[in-house]
């Protein structure tokens, strides 16, 4: 006898056989294609600092890495380039310290070292990435597996091209074979007419000091004295600035409007185009030349430098220096007192705002440190753990660190 089936009955086994099959089907393709991309959303971000015009200091301490570009840097392969590295740093922190942004994961949550790469997204919901390619501040590139923005990168690139935006003109090979021949016959010209000062001996008459360790010629050409250091005029830190005035004056004095006598070392010229010399002040008395560079530091104006190259007479300028360390005279003697009580407060770590108006904080790591200070203003002036003293803001902003309100 056979037996009727219902037709719900009939339907019902055929559904659920259909809904195995796509189940076993869905699991194979993704065995074989992998399972589907997970879509991140924008995550709002603050911006601490640029590092490179490639990546950025988030104040959570996170380095985010700007996905789709390769942006020229000063030490970049490619030479021509070059040029138009500071100018796309000095957009970068335009665009982004200090401001809130949007910044979005592909597929790479952290790089092996450290890094986050992210799509970045400025005011307007503009893509940076998108618009450094489209000026002309960077070239685009592929990055496998973050590749979600990669035709529109690729489409901004090809347009800055045919414009000749940025680096596509900026720094072409022409305007870097001028620059060079530019810098070459400038070099010529000062080796021409300084030429008799590029001896191992040589003379000149001094038209004025500029620090307390370099001075002027009456030509325009200046000597800086190889093996010591002063402080310049212009250095506001607090404890030093007595130093800066008082060896220029104690220089100036000395030798303003005499003839001295320069000696070469193994140095000849350093990156401002000084001559560095060791100076002699010929005297009549005695007959004997008296050494400038000895004498600065004999009187108390100037510290030793040590040079890896220049040892001429390293043996007899920290001798000197041992002299005046036992017996203080001159700048170190009037400013030795102000030094002594900046270090003393910052080392018993007194927070209030009579002694310690500016108080200075270092976090961060030690190869990439973040200086900050805050005055009685700032909400966290009385919570920051104080490093280091200042006594006015512009202290603090000469020894690299930035104001936090």
């Amino acid at each position: 006898m056979i037996e009727k089936r219902f037709p719900l009955t009939i339907f019902f086994h055929k559904t659920l056989l259909l809904f195995l099959f796509f189940c076993v089907l869905n699991s194979s393709l993704q065995i074989v294609f992998g399972a589907p991309e997970k879509s991140y959303r924008w995550e709002k971000v603050t911006v601490d600092r640029v590092i490179d015009n490639e990546h950025f200091l988030l104040f959570d301490g996170r380095v985010v890495k700007i996905i789709g570009i390769r942006a020229p840097d000063i030490f970049d392969p490619r030479k021509n380039d070059q040029c138009y590295a500071r100018p796309t740093f000095r957009l970068l922190k335009l665009l982004l310290e200090k401001k809130d942004i949007q910044i979005k994961q592909d597929v790479t949550r952290k790089t092996k070292e450290g890094l986050f790469p992210r799509h970045v997204k400025i005011e307007k919901g503009k893509n940076l990435a998108e618009l450094m390619l489209d000026q002309g501040m960077a070239r685009f590139h592929s990055e496998s597996p973050d590749i979600q923005y990669d035709k529109n990168y690729e489409k901004a690139e090809s347009e800055a091209i045919q414009k000749q935006k940025g680096i596509w003109e900026e720094c072409g090979a022409q305007k870097t074979h001028r620059l060079l021949k530019k810098y070459q016959r400038r070099h010529r010209a000062f080796q021409k007419k300084y030429a008799p000062y590029f001896t191992d001996i040589s003379v000149g008459r001094v038209k004025n000091a500029i620090s307390g360790n370099t001075f002027e010629l009456e030509n325009g050409l200046r000597i800086r004295l190889l093996g010591i250091e002063a402080p310049s005029p212009f250095d506001i830190r607090s404890g030093f600035r007595c130093f800066g005035k008082e060896a220029q004056n104690y220089l100036q004095n000395l030798i303003q409007h005499k003839k001295v006598l320069l000696q070469r070392d193994q140095s000849q010229l350093n990156e401002q185009k000084e001559l560095l010399r060791y100076a002699f002040l010929p005297q009549k008395k005695n007959g004997e030349d008296l050494f400038l560079n000895e004498k600065i530091i004999r009187d108390g104006y100037a510290h030793v430098s040590p040079s890896l190259q220049d040892k001429l007479y390293e043996t007899t300028l920290l001798q000197a220096q041992e002299e005046i360390y036992k017996k203080p005279c001159g700048a170190w003697e009037k400013c030795i007192e102000e030094i002594l009580k900046k270090k003393s407060t910052e080392s018993a770590g007194l927070l209030s705002t009579e002694e310690c108006p500016i108080k200075g904080n270092i976090s961060g790591s030690k190869s990439n440190p973040v200086k900050t200070y805050h005055t009685p203003k700032s909400r966290w002036y009385k919570k920051v753990q104080l490093e280091q003293c200042f006594q006015t803001e512009e202290e603090a902003l000469y020894e690299g660190f930035r104001k936090i309100q």
